[in-house]
């Protein structure tokens, strides 16, 4: 999301811009978009690997401002979370 339009800011407001981008970012609620979320899951593998793709690429150029901690492994499915 950062690296597309970072290169277009001023550079006398990019600190507070940055600021004020990473407050905002670090609320976004993830979950069930119908529990009034920001952001639902990411449930194509394509997209998912899009998005770890671009995580990768902002770790790489020291772009990244915030994040949360690793997603989860997901867990393996059993009998009893197939019924």
């Amino acid at each position: 999301m950062f690296g597309m339009f970072a290169r277009d800011i001023d550079e006398r407001i990019y600190d507070k811009f940055l600021e004020k981008l990473k407050n905002r970012v670090e609320r976004i609620t993830i979950g069930d978009p119908a529990e009034n979320v920001n952001m639902g899951a990411v449930i194509n593998e394509g997209s998912m690997k899009d998005i770890l793709r671009y995580i990768e690429i902002g770790k790489k150029d020291g772009r990244l401002i915030t994040g949360a901690p690793a997603r989860p492994k997901p867990a393996k499915a059993t009998s009893s979370s197939r019924q």
